[in-house]
Parts: structure tokens; sequence; C-alpha cells
């Protein structure tokens, strides 16, 4: 028994019938009415949009026994044959297989003969562009003089590769990509002429994947229906395409918004093992997250190619992503993770670190959270104290008293020393230091050339004991520039300055100080051993005690244990502790404490503090205030330099 597909079983028969092509059908039905029918046309468009079928309904238009109209009758014979493909005096013709100049020089030899029965004799060239340079050569005379009964129809995929001299003897009409909202009720319509039952997410899912392409998206239709039958599933259509299912893609995003890292590695080993492709899977998670940035607009006829249960989903990850994640951020990682997937040897690794790299970065807060911060500072009355960026909770600096051994060097204080308001600075060995609750820019200074350049300021916690006699105050005045000199220097807007770390950035306690001074003579030493136990959970930090864990069976114990790794953390000890420290290196089963910190992980918490006060301090800056009046929507994009220094991860 003989099976006709969808695709030619529902091919258009009516200009009024072709599917997201309202243009073409208006202007040649204008066309075929009004008498004004070109002797020439070319029909560009992807795949499957219609133009062999426009091509095919011009023909009858022309050709029916009841006179030329935009409505064929499709009862007579011209009409019966076109649609069958047997007309005589309509020619179709592969330009694949028929693209020399003999061909063209075979074609032209019949065209002066008058039609054997139809109004018109009609020549149908699909994939012109396919024809040689030398049968474009040879049909140019005939394409633009043809006699007054012939018809040319071109139709191309590819039309840059038609000659110009081709194009301008033809009336060019471009077949536009059908959306995906105007295929969801065309396949809908099918199905109900069928007797067959679908839901909404599978439509949505069949028109997404065929790319604009009617022809496409009913192939995929035929598929579907055979493998899953009726009524037709969301996740059903999905597993058979190879793609993934909304509910995994929503656990993806959930999971990467949480930072959930073993979730999401979960999820991603159960979508690759249901055979969903990364890079299919990296375009999945792009197009959710595009609706998702949309639906937070509030704006749902922005996606109304989704269905509603696909709305209401995407609805409740912008709700739990409100005031807390950017999800534009996000997208943009995964716009450049969508790159690197593509190039990629092994594409599910690459996606698999992408997305745990994503998620291990720090939430950055929303752009309407950051203006709604703006807002709250431009409010405050002038001379009011300006509320520093959320950060981790302040603690008490440690004591700045010299010990008589040698322990672990102090944290430099927040607050770096600030000139005296003066327009002749004076050399001074005192550091005015203002309430570390609110801090202040530091004012720019100049230096001349003779003044030997000071050591970068340490801003993160000192890890190397520092010289006897060497104080920041001291190093402060050595580094202060002469009275004439600096009275040359411009005088920076207070806003333009770079804020110096406040005490909203973590401070350390007084063992996990020792702990850091430690690992700074390990970095003379060897600094790649540094890094190793930089990522060390310190369960015990008194003296003599040290007591470190690393994740079993990760590369930092393997390190960690070495025997030059245990004899060099030990000379570090003695150096801070004296004594003979005991110290012990083990791996830790199952999950660490969330509540104990590396120092890996204590240094990024302050680089980004400092980061998030630097960016606030900049952002108030009144040039860059009255840019973003102009440009708001450049809020996002405002990049701030932060002077690093040697200690930073």
């Amino acid at each position: 028994m003989s099976y006709t597909v969808l695709a030619r079983k529902y091919r258009p028969q009516r200009l009024h019938d072709l599917v997201g092509q309202e243009h073409v059908a208006q202007t040649l039905g204008n066309a075929i009415r009004l008498g004004r029918v070109a002797h020439a046309f070319l029909f560009t468009g992807v795949r499957g949009v219609g133009k062999t079928s426009t091509a095919r309904i011009l023909a009858k238009s022309l050709n029916c026994l009841e006179g030329a109209s935009d409505e064929p009758c499709q009862r007579c014979a011209p009409c019966v044959e076109i649609t069958a493909g047997r007309d005589l005096d309509v020619m179709e013709i592969d330009g694949a297989s028929n693209n020399s100049v003999d061909d063209v020089r075979r074609l032209q030899e019949t065209l002066p003969f008058r039609p054997a029965r139809d109004r018109f004799k009609v020549v149908i060239i699909d994939e012109v562009h396919m024809l040689s340079s030398g049968a474009f050569n040879a049909l140019l005379k005939t394409l633009e003089e043809p006699p007054a009964h012939v018809k040319f129809i071109f139709a191309t995929t590819e039309i840059h590769k038609v000659p110009v001299t081709i194009l301008s003897r033809c009336q060019r009409y471009d077949f536009r990509l059908v959306a995906q909202s105007v295929l969801v009720p065309h396949l809908r319509r099918i199905l109900e002429a069928e007797g067959l039952e679908s839901d909404e997410i599978a439509l949505s899912t069949l028109a997404r994947e065929a790319g604009g392409s009617v022809r496409d998206a009913l192939t995929l239709l035929d598929q579907v229906l055979s493998s899953c039958g009726s009524p037709l599933r969301g996740e059903e259509v999905a597993a058979l395409l190879g793609l993934a299912s909304q509910a995994l893609l929503g656990d993806l995003l959930d999971a990467l918004l949480a930072q959930d890292v073993p979730a999401l590695h979960r999820k991603l080993q159960g979508a690759f093992e249901e055979g969903v492709q990364a890079l299919v899977l990296t375009k999945q998670l792009l197009l959710s997250l595009r609706d998702a940035v949309l639906l937070s607009f509030a704006d749902d006829a922005l996606i109304d190619e989704r269905s509603a249960e696909e709305r209401d989903r995407l609805k409740a990850l912008v709700a739990r992503a409100a005031g807390s994640v950017d999800l534009q951020q996000i997208f943009r990682s995964l716009s450049h993770l969508l790159e690197s997937v593509q190039r990629a040897y092994l594409p599910e690794i690459e996606l698999e670190m992408g997305l745990i790299r994503i998620a291990s970065l720090p939430s950055l807060p929303s752009l309407q959270n950051l203006l709604d911060r703006l807002d709250a500072m431009e409010s405050l009355p002038a001379g009011s104290h300006t509320p520093a960026p959320a950060s981790p909770p302040a603690q008490t600096p440690p004591s700045s008293t010299p010990r008589s051994s040698t322990p672990a060097p102090k944290p430099p204080s927040s607050t770096p020393a600030q000139t005296p308001p003066s327009s002749t600075p004076v050399r001074s060995t005192q550091a005015q230091t203002p309430p570390a609750s609110s801090p202040e820019p530091r004012r720019a200074e100049t230096r001349g050339s003779s003044d030997p350049l000071p050591a970068p300021e340490r801003t993160n916690m000192p890890l190397r004991s520092s010289a006897a006699g060497e104080t920041p105050v001291a190093a402060a005045a050595e580094a202060r520039p002469k009275p004439d000199e600096a009275s040359k220097a411009p005088e920076m807007p207070a806003a333009s300055k770079i804020a110096p770390r406040s005490a909203s950035a973590p401070k350390p306690s007084d063992a996990f100080a020792s702990w850091a001074a430690m690992v700074g003579h390990l970095r003379d030493r060897s600094p790649a051993l540094a890094a190793v136990f930089e990522h060390a959970t310190p369960l015990s930090l008194e003296a003599p005690q040290l007591h470190l864990v690393f994740a079993k069976g990760s590369f930092f114990l393997h390190q960690a244990t070495a025997a030059d790794a245990h004899q060099a953390l030990l000379e570090a000890a003695r150096l801070v502790w004296g004594g003979e420290p005991q110290i012990r290196v083990e791996a830790h089963e199952g999950e660490i404490d969330p509540s104990l910190t590396t120092l890996a992980q204590w240094k990024t918490q302050q680089r980004h503090a400092h980061e998030a006060e630097v960016r606030s301090v900049a952002l108030q800056h009144p040039a860059v205030r009255d840019a973003l009046e102009v440009f708001p929507e450049a809020s996002s994009h405002v990049d701030v330099y932060v002077p690093g220094d040697e200690d930073s991860p």
C-alpha cells in the first residue's frame, strides 16, 4: 500500500494556501488580476518554504481553462496535470542534472513552438544556481526577450551564486523563514485533519526544530507519528529528535542558578546518557535563557511561540533569579561556551567544565538591583554616609600590637594612610586613619622622577613576615611626594579615585592569619607548593597542632603528601610558631564542612569584596553618571580597573 507523506499531501494548491508567504501571494495575485505578469521570475529562500509549490500554482493560475486567475479551479485538465507534474507545456527542469550549455540549447530549440494545449509554456528550473557559467550565458538572450507564450520561473536556495546578469532580467521574490508562531497552528490543523492529537510542547518542539521550513516541520511530524503515535507528547518528541526535555532543561537551569555543582553534574550525565549531544544541549540552554530574559521584562508576547506550560516554567525560573542572579550575564557566559563546545575535541567535557565554571562564579547582582542601590545613594542627603555595597560581614581587625616572637604578620589596616587636606602636603610619620565603616578614596599623588617607587601596597592579607622595623606607616611616609612636586599634581574628583579595601572585606582570625603566613613562607620557597596548600581545608590551627585535609583522591592531596612538601611545610610552621609543630595532612571522605574556608576561598572573597567596593565608587563618578544618563543600557557594561597584587588568586 502506497503512502503519501504529509509534505506532499498538504502541499499548497492556491496562493492563499501558502504558509507564511503572504507578501508573495499578494503580489502575484495582484499581477494575475491586473494582467501584469512578467516573463521571468526568480524565487529565492531556504529549503521547504514554498518556492516550487508557488511556481506550480503560478503555472496553474496562468493556464486554467476557466481563465487566468489567482484562484485556479483545480478541476480542469491543466490544473490536474500540473499538480501531478505531467503537463506537456509545463517543463520542470532540475538545474543540478541539466546544467550544461547543450541542455540549455535543447531547451531553446523547443521555445519558439506554441504550447500544445495550454495558454503559456512555463519553464520551471529548480536549483538554478547549479547551472554552469556557459549555460547562464547561453540563456541570457532568450531570457531577456522570450516568445510571448513563454514564462520562466527560477528557484534557488543560494541566490549569491546566480549571476547579476540573470538577476537583472527577472522579478525577484524572497521567501521568508516561517515563524514558529505560524508553524504551530499549521501543524495543529494538519493533525486535526488527520484525526490525531498532540500537546503544545510537542508542537512547539517540532516547529522550533524545523528552523522556519514548512516541509521540514511536516517531515519531522511524519517521523514522530510513526514512532510515538497519537497523542504526541513533548518528552517523547524530544527524545526521538535527540533533544533534552523541557523538564531536564529546567532542572539544569535551576542547578546552574543555585550553583549546585553536584546536581548540575548529575543532570548533565543523565542528558548525555539519553543521547543528547553537547552542542544541541548548549543551544537549548541558550534559547531557554533568552526566553527567560525576555520574560523578566514581563512581556509574554515576546515569546508567544512557547506553550503555556513552558512559559510557566520560565516564569518560575525568573522568579527564583530575581534580585540575586543576572540572567544576561549567564547568557553571555553561555554564548562564549557555545563557541568553545563547537571547536572542542570532547564537546561533552567542554560543556560540563564550562557549566561548572559558570556555576562556581560568585553571584552577580542583577541590573535592577544595582539601579535600586544607585537610586538609594542619590536619595541620601548631602554629606551623609555612603552605603557600602553588599559584601560579607566585617569583623574587627586584629590588634596591631607587635609580638615578641616571630608570629604571623597582622593584616594591614583596611584604610590606608591619607594626606591631610592641604595645598602643600607635609611629610609625616603619622597616618590619619578614618573610620573603617566609611572608606574614603585615595588622593591622587604624583612622584618625582628622582623618588624611588614604593613597593605595591598589600591589599590582601599579608602572607610574609615584614622586615624588622618596617611598618606600613613608615613605608607610606617614605613614599610620599615632595611638597614642591605634589603641589603641581592635578586634583582628581573624589569619585574617580580607587577605593582602598575597607572593613567590608572579610577579615581573618589570628589563627588563620598564622596559616596564611606559613603559606607565604612556602611561596618564597616554591610557588607551586604554596598554590597546593592554598586549597587545603584547615581543621586545627592552634599551635603546635596543624591539621589539614583535602578531598579524597584529589590532585592537591597527592602533591601535599609528598615528602618534600611535608618538610617544606614543617619549616614554614617553625618560622611562624617556633618549636616543633605537629602537622597532619590527610584525605577527607564525604563533604567537608562548608563553614571551613580554604586560603584560596578567603582570598577570592576578599578580592570580590574589593572589586564591588571599587565599582561602587566608580559608578558615583560624575562623568560615569552623566554617561549612564545618556546610555542607560550600558550600566551592565561598565568595566572598572582594580589594581591587583601578587597575592590575589
